[in-house]
């Protein structure tokens, strides 16, 4: 994985010319997680009606009008999980042990690391697209006014658990938690 340092730097709020110090922290977060972490993803393919309210996905109702808007122009969706594993869960523990800022810098660098393995596996599905076809910005349960309980249904379409071992808490968040669930719509290239 190549790490993007401007992202991390971005996440950290450390603006573009680092101390020696933060530097330093930045390169030895990115060597641990590049030895650590093995991103890993699952995504399938379901037809989708979008409403004013929400969207109706392989039959399952997700509410959000924010959602709606997204997969307005979509005939079907892709339902996309990516993690980083529990590897970066304990990685991140680790170095929050060793202190405050060991542990804000590995949390900047897994975010980095769980974003590029993100835009990975939506590339591998932009791949598989047919002509005419392109892919909507990903969207995920919380953001807008979805609702993160609806990650239950959303686990319920997709073999998460099953499949990268990723779980729901009762309050729906997620374990490992460098973990993302998300709709990543398929519309005609043409269509806004």
């Amino acid at each position: 994985m190549n790490v993007n340092r401007r992202e991390v730097l971005r996440y950290l709020s450390a603006g573009d010319t680092p101390s020696e110090a933060l530097d330093a922290q930045i390169d030895r977060a990115i060597s641990l997680a590049e030895g650590a972490i093995r991103p890993r993803s699952v995504s399938g393919a379901f037809r989708c009606e979008a409403k004013e309210d929400g969207v109706f996905v392989g039959g399952v109702w997700f509410a959000g009008s924010s959602l709606g808007r997204n997969l307005r122009s979509c005939e079907r969706t892709f339902l996309l999980a990516v993690t980083l594993g529990a590897e970066a869960d304990l990685l991140l523990r680790r170095e929050s042990q060793r202190g405050a800022s060991n542990g804000a810098v590995m949390q900047a660098v897994l975010t980095e690391c769980i974003e590029q393995a993100c835009d990975r596996a939506e590339r591998e599905l932009a791949s598989a697209l047919a002509p005419g076809e392109s892919l909507r910005p990903r969207f995920s349960l919380g953001y807008g006014d979805t609702l993160l309980a609806d990650q239950k249904s959303f686990f319920a379409l997709l073999p998460v658990t099953k499949r990268l071992g990723v779980s729901l808490s009762d309050s729906f968040l997620m374990t490992p938690t460098k973990s993302v669930t998300a709709f990543v719509g398929i519309q005609e290239r043409n269509d806004a």
